[in-house]
């Protein structure tokens, strides 16, 4: 059986808010500071993804090289997500079955379902990544810039 309740805030996100259960905290792995690799199976739609996602990322002074999974998750599930869009804008959301000519019934395209599932799996992704208003209310983040690591440091690895 899983844990109950809410998943605690990690203290990183604690000391961001100012708080003082931030104190009283044991020790937490801390995810070192590598260049984070864009996954060479990904797509290339979902390789534009990874780069649009990264530069917000990075540029919020949150991403970390332990995110590459979920990251590359994210950026799968996206396409995924626009191509069924892309479906439903094209053919609507529904089609007729006919049986002689007469309308039988009228049915949801699969389309409409796995648009929906891949949302809300995309949307609790985007808030562990701080990517929606209500995940970054509170955090305060201090941005250090570094020259030598550019944005192309994300695709080091791209082919």
């Amino acid at each position: 059986m899983g844990k109950r309740g809410p998943a605690p805030t990690p203290t990183k996100i604690l000391k961001m808010r100012g708080s003082w259960r931030a104190d009283g905290r044991g020790e937490e792995p801390e995810p070192s500071n590598e260049i984070v690799q864009c996954p060479a199976w990904l797509s290339y739609a979902a390789k534009g993804i990874w780069k649009q996602t990264t530069e917000l990322l990075d540029g919020m002074g949150i991403l970390s090289n332990t995110d590459t999974n979920a990251l590359a998750r994210y950026c799968h599930m996206f396409v995924r997500w626009k191509k069924a869009e892309k479906f439903i804008e094209e053919h609507g959301e529904t089609y007729t079955v006919r049986d002689h000519g007469e309308i039988k019934s009228i049915r949801q395209y699969p389309q409409v379902v796995i648009a929906h599932k891949l949302a809300l799996a995309l949307l609790r992704l985007e808030q562990e990544f701080g990517l929606t208003p209500s995940a970054r209310v509170g955090l305060t983040v201090t941005k250090v810039k570094d020259k030598k690591n550019s944005k192309d440091r994300f695709f080091e690895n791209a082919g």
